[in-house]
């Protein structure tokens, strides 16, 4: 986890180019109407609960429509950059295995592309300390890695041309800590649907198709790249 903030701290979240490294590193620009709907999708399915937590907002949390929204980060340039990007937020300094709130203080939760990050013999105490602090429903986008096979096999082009740029230029991708568990290890949590299909190197290879991957894609959510693990504490018996 130390690398992980020290990355965050130092240089993910500084700006370049007019955007964050973070996401020059790990995003494409192609396909953003896709993202973007399904950013919507998950907004929607969040409603506008009264009081929303934004677990590891990074510096730009999610354009939620709760009545409040909570946002926490470990990263001090994280929480500095979210408060310019949504100034009506309320803003707290913690780490995910250890959140400074009360059980049940918040209505619902939202994590985004940051459990994975998490050590892998903590990113179950992570999950829990995020269900502990919430009342209804938490909302993790998770990435499958590995596991999601029919995705890894049609990005493989580009899967093979980024590891012979790896092998050429060692520097040319950024790497954090990185470890996916399975679809079958979410679902001790709650129910797993789909939140992105795609990665983004399919994004990249398929950016004309990402229509068809958007019909389709709700169907295949223990195939998708970024599971949504959704742990509702009213219904679910596994919590």
């Amino acid at each position: 986890m130390k690398s992980v903030k020290e990355y965050y701290d130092k240089t993910g979240w500084t700006k370049q180019k007019g955007g964050y490294v973070d996401a020059l590193s790990f995003t494409t620009t192609k396909g953003n109407d896709y993202k973007n709907n399904c950013n919507e999708r998950l907004r929607k399915l969040i409603g506008e609960p009264e009081l929303l937590l934004d677990v590891a907002c990074g510096a730009s949390p999610l354009n939620s429509k709760a009545k409040k929204q909570l946002c926490i980060d470990f990263s001090i340039t994280a929480v500095t950059e979210a408060k310019k990007n949504k100034p009506d937020g309320f803003f707290v300094l913690g780490d995910i295995t250890a959140l400074p709130l009360k059980d049940n203080s918040v209505t619902d939760t939202v994590s985004m592309h940051t459990i994975y990050h998490v050590h892998k013999d903590k990113q179950e105490e992570a999950i829990k300390e995020i269900t502990r602090v919430t009342k209804n429903k938490c909302y993790i986008v998770y990435n499958a890695g590995k596991h999601a096979r029919l995705v890894n096999i049609l990005s493989l082009p580009l899967q093979l041309w980024n590891w012979s740029e790896k092998r050429i230029n060692p520097n040319s991708k950024r790497k954090i800590y990185f470890y996916a568990h399975s679809y079958k290890w979410l679902e001790k949590f709650g129910e797993v649907k789909t939140y992105r299909l795609l990665n983004e190197n399919c994004i990249k290879l398929y950016s004309r198709l990402l229509w068809l991957a958007s019909k389709f894609e709700m169907r295949f959510s223990k195939h998708s790249y970024h599971p949504l693990l959704v742990i509702d504490k009213n219904n679910d018996k596994r919590i």
